[in-house]
């Protein structure tokens, strides 16, 4: 009896999967990179984060957008 057709994965425990994990050559896995799409301006968009985080980083030793907070996990 087959309980499980297909499964697209993208995270895992380890990461990243190791080289000679069964999945790799599964024949119902697909395992994602860890990228949910494209987008049109997603350099700039990124960029956007990206730069005033890294002048922060240099000046004041911590970056300033996108904080996580370790304690809610986001």
């Amino acid at each position: 009896e087959e309980i499980l057709s297909f499964a697209a994965l993208d995270v895992f425990v380890n990461e990243p999967l190791e080289i000679d994990s069964p999945l790799w050559e599964h024949p119902k896995v697909f395992i994602s990179p860890h990228v949910s799409g494209t987008l049109e301006h997603f350099r700039d968009e990124l960029f956007e984060i990206v730069k005033p985080n890294v002048s922060a980083y240099v000046s004041e030793g911590s970056p300033v957008k996108n904080i996580i907070d370790y304690k809610t996990s986001y």
